[in-house]
């Protein structure tokens, strides 16, 4: 069933943000305590929060102070009852944890893994309820430790590892990104695990076939985790001549973000850091040139950005690189005014180095 959405030549609402409009959204809430579940007036209502909340932050963090995740989203997404209000409940947890810490602490608190693995298991097709149930989970379980493993106590590995081989469709980036989510902070048998279920070949696939969004880079996220704990997958790797691949994607002069390079860097170091052989080709395919704007200026905002340069720079030393060139051409150009002083440090840097 398809909604229109208004046109964008129609009058922009209200301010949600002005002071009169807060007991407005506290009305909104108290209407859909006393709604009876099934009708279309509570349908319309989570749509319009939804169509609210979605890439609106300061909206999303006002709805969350209401207690909507607790009071009707959980329970209207763990109720058997009206697909269509689980549909738009799903889509607003979506936005909330997709777009604050608040969020997913709440959907963690208020036992939102396990009502989210339930609705999942549940849902038996690829629904607009499931993709936005998967990662709303896969939010969810960045809070801590304890939420990741919870969702490995109640079968999550599978449960990812399952939906990414019957679903080939935009889910498939969100249950990526959960899987990795999971490997990067709990012990070596979740990856292992993930290794065993074919892990390693589906994120190559879906690297190399980039049909949806984040698909490559959520891909290569995974594969970087679990490369770093799995011989096997290694191994694999190199069969497959994934190196190859891998080159190609940090040489790409092409792409503007510079997240799918310090990804597929990540990945050759782990290779080379286990395979003198990995290492040669790393040289005689020259990708050593292409590393230096990776710690110059890196086009990533992600929050690990200083330890994804911290892996180019490791690279770069196991090339047989120096990462001291980095600091050379941070002093160029030189600030305004201070031309005279540039080149001190780097003479300083040449004579400690002899």
């Amino acid at each position: 069933m398809s909604y229109r959405r208004p046109s964008s030549t129609s009058s922009p609402p209200p301010s949600p943000f002005a002071p009169e409009s807060r007991p407005s959204l506290d009305s909104t809430l108290e209407k859909l305590g006393q709604t009876q579940a099934g009708t279309n007036s509570r349908v319309r209502t989570l749509r319009e929060l939804f169509y609210k909340s979605r890439n609106n932050e300061e909206f999303c963090m006002e709805l969350i102070k209401t207690g909507i995740i607790d009071a009707v989203l959980l329970k209207t997404i763990n109720s058997n009852e009206n697909e269509p209000e689980r549909n738009w409940a799903a889509g607003i947890l979506e936005n909330l944890t997709e777009l604050t810490q608040d969020g997913r602490e709440q959907c963690y608190s208020n036992g939102g893994v396990r009502v989210l693995m339930k609705r999942i298991y549940k849902e038996k097709t690829s629904s607009e309820t499931r993709r936005s149930c998967v990662a709303a989970l896969g939010q969810t379980i960045k809070v801590n430790k304890e939420a990741k493993e919870m969702c490995v106590k109640f079968g999550g590995v599978k449960m990812f590892m399952d939906l990414l081989e019957n679903y080939d469709n935009p889910i498939g980036a969100d249950i990526v990104l959960a899987l990795s989510n999971l490997m990067e902070e709990l012990p070596d048998e979740v990856a292992k695990e993930v290794a065993e279920r074919g892990g390693c070949e589906q994120f190559m696939k879906r690297t190399e076939c980039n049909m949806y969004r984040n698909d490559r880079a959520y891909s290569l996220k995974a594969l970087s985790n679990l490369l770093a704990r799995e011989e096997k997958s290694r191994e694999e790797c190199r069969e497959k001549q994934f190196q190859t691949k891998l080159m190609e994607l940090v040489e790409n002069e092409d792409e503007v973000n510079d997240e799918v390079k310090l990804h597929a860097a990540h990945c050759l170091l782990t290779l080379c850091k286990h395979s003198e052989e990995m290492v040669n080709v790393c040289k005689e395919n020259y990708v050593l040139i292409f590393l230096d704007p990776l710690m110059e200026n890196p086009q990533y905002t992600g929050t690990d950005l200083d330890t994804k340069v911290a892996k180019v720079k490791e690279l770069v030393q196991l090339l047989g690189g120096d990462p001291k060139e980095m600091q050379r051409l941070k002093l160029d150009p030189p600030p305004m005014g201070k031309k005279a002083k540039a080149t001190t440090p780097v003479q300083e840097v040449e004579e400690t180095t002899e």
